[in-house]
């Protein structure tokens, strides 16, 4: 597909082209994330931790979780997006 879109687009289309499944990508993910978090936060942390917990501690505690697994999954792929763009041997 990178090849067809350079080959017969502009450039400028080309890139909406090329950038149109990442974006589905990461809103894909980022969707995934915010399930599991909603789901840890109610199930195991005002299930079982803290039952009488007020909404405003178990929004803080989704906004923590939310904030830890979207700064692991940051971590996780800078390093292969950025060897990926500028690593002229990578596949």
């Amino acid at each position: 597909m990178p090849v067809m879109v350079r080959k017969l687009a502009s450039p400028i289309l080309s890139g909406l082209l090329l950038a149109a499944p990442c974006a589905a990508i990461m809103s894909t993910v980022a969707a995934f994330l915010f399930l599991v978090s909603s789901t840890v936060v109610r199930d195991l942390y005002q299930r079982t931790h803290n039952p009488g917990a007020s909404k405003k501690s178990i929004r803080n505690f989704l906004q923590c979780v939310i904030v830890f697994t979207i700064t692991a999954q940051a971590s996780a792929f800078l390093f292969p997006i950025i060897f990926a763009l500028f690593w002229h041997r990578a596949n």
